[in-house]
């Protein structure tokens, strides 16, 4: 019961809070900084160290995996939440492409603020990618539906979404590295 409310983790079954477990797996990514053995001392000394570095380093990936199958959650409903009425007609930028930016920003401020922190954590950057790439599946989804007014509702759908994506994504330097791959 407490590692679910200090870190995010827990058992099978049990929600935890997906944030909590991002800033649980950006402090663990932190902590592992200062456990290598840089004097090369070698003997008992090296073996303690990489024993609290693998017990951070399995703390961590059960946060992240935490982390990851919200991620997964989140692809689901954009898959399934198109964001365009029946019609097909609908004039601005979709709530999934509408809210990401946000999200983006939360991650942000999880990582303290540090630029480099966020695109050097490569769970991070899976799943700002697979979000990312969710939501430009369900554009291309939403452009072929049947009912879309295909000669010029899908071009300014597309227009509209991809370019909000890019300037948004654009706009944040802790970002751009992440997209620009």
């Amino acid at each position: 019961k407490c590692m679910t409310r200090v870190c995010g983790i827990a058992p099978k079954g049990i929600r935890t809070d997906a944030m909590l477990s991002f800033v649980s797996a950006v402090h663990l990514d932190k902590a592992l900084e200062g456990y290598h053995d840089r004097q090369n001392k070698g003997g008992e000394h090296s073996l303690s160290l990489a024993y609290v570095r693998s017990t951070i380093m399995a703390l961590k990936g059960q946060v992240e995996k935490q982390w990851t199958s919200w991620i997964k959650e989140q692809i689901d409903w954009i898959k399934t939440h198109p964001g365009v009425p029946a019609s097909g007609k609908q004039a601005g930028v979709f709530q999934s492409f509408a809210t990401f930016p946000s999200y983006v920003d939360h991650l942000i401020v999880c990582c303290h603020g540090e630029p480099s922190t966020l695109p050097n954590m490569k769970v991070a950057t899976r799943a700002l990618q697979r979000l990312a790439t969710a939501l430009l599946e369900s554009l291309a989804a939403c452009a072929v539906r049947e009912g879309t007014d295909q000669e010029y509702a899908v071009e300014v759908m597309r227009m509209e979404n991809a370019h909000f994506l890019a300037a948004t994504m654009k706009a944040r330097p802790e970002t751009r590295e992440i997209f620009e791959r």
